[in-house]
């Protein structure tokens, strides 16, 4: 067995899977590898059927910064993903999807910069985005933090990347900001962008450049077969989703060049985080 050390974890990693035995040993191991021993990482296994259970079953009889909590019966993914933030007791939480990956040295890195910003409540690794089909990688660098005003809102409206998601964060802040989501935005599609904006508009994000997170694009795995949302459905959702965007924004103090600098915003912000009136039209008329 791995020894922790006496001082209390300051970071818990929340795992959530269901049947994710192709590639969670891997996650695991990146975790086990990193270079910051005050974290606890709890697998949320929602009653999988294929091995996942007793993968993470031998990392938690192993290593005690590593629990295996298995459901018997299988809930809706949003309720596995939520839960694991409310239930946190540690000062800083961080989820992580089966199939993922961080730098060894991502969590020291993280807590670091949010010991160094106490304004922020989220710090945000570099991005890699890696494609198992064998195409080619992308990398997005964090943003630079020194612009202000208008600029400094677009680039980190346009700038952030939807596996921020997935930096670390301060508990309470994001368990309060995630359930306000989910208590006013009844739909899957967008709620990540949602769950960050309000710490963009606040310029509440500590940019980590020296540590990567890798988001691995699984594009062969099986998929379950989903109806595919008509115009009408895609409207309500950007609808709702545009609702909250300027619910959030109405929130806030802003100078005269922000507001102006931010109506032209939000409805490009909305097409690119949402659906598009473009794709909706398309969509309308069959051609997409």
């Amino acid at each position: 067995m791995i020894a922790l050390g006496t001082a209390a974890p300051r970071v818990t990693v929340g795992l959530p899977v269901f049947n994710g035995a192709s590639l969670l040993r891997e996650c695991l191991e990146s975790l086990a590898a990193q270079d910051y021993d005050g974290f606890v990482v709890k697998i949320a296994d929602n009653g999988s059927t294929d091995g996942t259970s007793e993968i993470a079953a031998e990392f938690a009889a192993r290593d005690p910064r590593f629990v295996h909590a298995r459901r018997a019966e299988t809930v809706p993914a949003v309720q596995n993903f939520q839960e694991l933030s409310d239930e946190a007791e540690t000062e800083f939480f961080a989820w992580r999807a089966y199939d993922d990956l961080s730098a060894p040295d991502f969590l020291s890195k993280s807590v670091a910069a949010l010991d160094a910003a106490p304004q922020a409540v989220l710090a945000a690794p570099q991005i890699r985005a890696l494609r198992m089909s064998g195409r080619k990688d992308q990398i997005r660098p964090v943003l630079a933090q020194h612009r202000t005003g208008v600029r400094g809102l677009s680039a980190r409206l346009f700038g952030a990347h939807a596996a921020w998601i997935y930096g670390v964060w301060r508990t309470e802040a994001v368990r309060q900001t995630f359930a306000r989501v989910m208590a006013a935005y009844q739909h899957a599609w967008g709620q990540d962008h949602l769950i960050l904006l309000p710490h963009l508009l606040d310029d509440a994000v500590a940019m980590v450049p020296e540590t990567t997170f890798v988001q691995r694009l699984v594009d062969d795995r099986p998929r379950v077969a989903l109806a595919r949302p008509d115009a009408a459905m895609m409207a309500t959702v950007r609808a709702a989703f545009e609702q909250e965007v300027r619910a959030r924004i109405a929130e806030r103090q802003w100078s005269l060049p922000e507001r102006v600098g931010l109506s032209l915003m939000v409805p490009r912000y909305v097409s690119q985080r949402c659906h598009s009136r473009l794709r909706i039209l398309k969509r309308r008329f069959g051609l997409g």
